[in-house]
């Protein structure tokens, strides 16, 4: 069972995209004690500060639009005023959430720092409050999460690419994020790939095409086949690389592209165009 806790989740005004943040996670005694040092200093100055600061930067971690349950609500949020704006507008609501952790946490050192001719049995409260948080954030030992094996398909591990792929080519790999940049970081980087990004959100020359939210859910959409000539011909898309066995709609998906697949290292290579 999870302990109870605070979660600051990102709530953007962009699209849904695959994966999770838990940067605002902020435990139940941690906002406990926290709350308790700033109402009794609620008098002093420093601490309005500090709570103002945190309070801010929870509300930016918010985003632009509330997003209830992976849905986008009409509910605009105040980062809707500057998420327009240049250099901000790159910015990634989610991590505002770090500028939370730091004024709670100064918070937290006023509170165990205790005050002058306070009650002893308040001071212990406090410390107790704050082992309880230092234990919600214990790892799970024995969780699967902490022993993941990493390894390339033979495709790449072995060298086998260079018989099937050549440098000028664009390679749309299956899974489209995530393992597959590893694969072409430990091959060298032979060719270019037509999907691959380092962070989140998806830029809007990838989102737009119903073919990679289909690439990153698994989800085909009606018109899938019509999308994804699309999307190939968007990306210069050359070949097809598809890790065999991986869940989800790839044959019939890669199906419609009209060619028949090599099975090889692991792989499914379909070449969409010859070699130079």
């Amino acid at each position: 069972m999870l302990p109870p806790r605070l979660v600051f989740a990102q709530l953007h005004s962009g699209p849904p995209y695959v994966g999770s943040n838990l940067e605002g996670y902020l435990s139940l005694p941690l906002v406990l004690l926290a709350a308790d040092v700033a109402w009794r200093r609620r008098h002093s100055r420093t601490t309005l500060l500090i709570v103002i600061s945190a309070l801010a930067a929870a509300l930016a971690s918010l985003g632009g639009r509330l997003i209830v349950g992976g849905h986008h609500t009409s509910i605009w949020l105040p980062w809707r005023l500057f998420e327009h704006l240049p250099v901000l507008r790159y910015a990634i609501p989610v991590r505002f959430a770090l500028f939370v952790i730091l004024p709670v946490a100064l918070l937290v050192a006023i509170g165990l720092g205790g005050a002058p001719g306070e009650a002893r049995w308040r001071g212990v409260g406090r410390w107790l409050l704050a082992a309880a948080a230092i234990v919600m954030i214990a790892p799970s030992v024995g969780n699967a999460a902490w022993n993941i094996s990493v390894s390339d398909p033979p495709f790449f591990a072995h060298g086998t690419y260079t018989r099937y792929l050549h440098a000028s080519d664009h390679v749309l790999t299956v899974p489209a994020w995530g393992p597959n940049e590893r694969w072409i970081a430990d091959a060298g980087f032979p060719f270019a790939l037509s999907t691959g990004y380092a962070g989140n959100p998806f830029p809007a020359s990838y989102t737009r095409y119903p073919t990679f939210e289909t690439l990153l859910t698994g989800r085909l959409t009606a018109d899938y086949a019509l999308q994804l000539k699309r999307f190939v011909a968007a990306k210069h898309v050359t070949a097809v690389v598809v890790q065999d066995g991986l869940p989800g709609p790839w044959r019939t998906l890669f199906s419609t592209l009209g060619v028949r697949p090599v099975s090889t290292g692991g792989v499914l290579v379909y070449r969409l165009a010859q070699q130079p």
